[in-house]
């Protein structure tokens, strides 16, 4: 359940383990998201080609390029996602500018996810639980 929901297509190059979201009026197309946008889900962790020892091929970094089908975690499912912060377990997690991770710390804010276990620093890929909450107050507990 979650991985390959339904048949999108990169509209920009789109790197493993990031948040992504459907282009605005552009049927089937999706994009890095952005600062607090909604998203359909985490980019697949592998890359679209396998490196080859003593060979430089870019498109190896790219979890799908330009115009390519997009694999991707959807709603509900269990993955990896890049930190943009640190990141405990438990929180409720948004995207940055990059598509990366970090935690929510006010109301209003697009929920994308929620930690289910921690980083210390940006950069590193945290273990997630995809969370679609448009627009919801997490419940911090406090």
């Amino acid at each position: 359940m979650g991985t390959n929901c339904a048949p999108y297509i990169a509209a920009e190059d789109l790197m493993p383990c990031c948040f992504i979201q459907q282009v605005p009026g552009q049927a089937y197309m999706v994009r890095t998201a952005g600062a607090n946008e909604g998203v359909i889900g985490v980019t697949q962790e592998g890359t679209t080609l396998v490196p080859i020892d003593g060979m430089t091929n870019t498109s190896s970094i790219y979890a799908a390029r330009e115009g390519m089908t997009v694999s991707y975690h959807g709603e509900h499912a269990v993955c990896l996602v890049i930190a943009g912060a640190a990141i405990q377990a438990g929180q409720y997690l948004i995207s940055d500018a990059n598509g990366h991770a970090v935690p929510a710390v006010g109301t209003g804010q697009a929920i994308c996810a929620r930690a289910l276990e921690g980083v210390q620093n940006a950069g590193e890929k945290v273990r997630v639980v995809v969370e679609i909450q448009r627009y919801a107050v997490p419940n911090t507990g406090e």
